[in-house]
């Protein structure tokens, strides 16, 4: 027995209804795995959470959301403040980032994008040159798991999952990401009589991923044994 299915959506979540219910042999062990997932990288490391950047004593930037990088960071900020009034800078060494600015800029506020430059909660003085207290948590994203409804057979920290398939996105923001596994690893169904097929899109900490609304594509095959 063999069959393959392609789900399709604009969600981190995908579902397929089957009606009738698709039958598989009682008699055997059937696996599922992933055989393609594709979408753009448009994770959003800047959203409603830490979207704002304040300046000046009362004054507020709010950045729209997006997936920056620490130099498209900085060239929205010029464009609001001038080219002149700030500079933010990555340091390969140490990924640790430096800002500077015409301003007194408040990472104290709430939605402040502190945590993702590494800043603590403060108040950085203007016409000074500031390092980060911890290094950029520019890709809060670290890893991307594939989760699926009629799955068992895997553990994430020793917690019984229903994860197929997990990698660590390794394309800048905007650009495609393509995956086909070179190894592919089959898990043990729970089900001889498939209803309904759900894909969970979720990272590290089991949290579903918002892709903004792009195309995702996932592929998946069904073998016995």
């Amino acid at each position: 027995m063999s069959e393959s299915f392609l789900l399709t959506g604009r969600t981190s979540v995908l579902q397929s209804t089957f009606s009738p219910p698709i039958t598989l042999d009682p008699k055997k062990t059937h696996y599922i795995a992933l055989i393609h997932f594709s979408t753009f990288n448009s994770i959003a490391n800047i959203d409603k959470t830490n979207d704002k950047f304040h300046y000046d004593g009362d004054k507020t930037i709010t950045i729209p959301r997006g997936a920056y990088e620490i130099v498209s960071l900085e060239e929205f900020l010029k464009s609001k403040l001038g080219s002149e009034n700030i500079s933010l800078k990555p340091n390969n060494s140490t990924l640790k980032c430096s800002i500077e600015s015409a301003y007194s800029i408040d990472f104290s506020k709430p939605n402040s994008c502190r945590n993702l430059l590494g800043f603590a909660s403060k108040i950085l003085p203007p016409h000074q040159i500031h390092e980060s207290d911890a290094i950029v948590n520019i890709m809060s994203i670290n890893m991307i798991c594939i989760e699926c409804n009629i799955a068992v057979g895997s553990y994430i920290n020793g917690e019984a999952a229903h994860t197929i398939f997990a990698f660590s996105p390794d394309v800048s923001p905007g650009f495609k990401m393509s995956i086909s596994p070179q190894t592919i690893i089959y898990s043990r169904l729970n089900t001889h009589s498939i209803e309904r097929l759900s894909i969970n899109i979720v990272d590290q900490d089991g949290k579903l991923i918002d892709f903004g609304g792009e195309e995702i594509s996932v592929r998946l095959h069904i073998k016995s044994d």
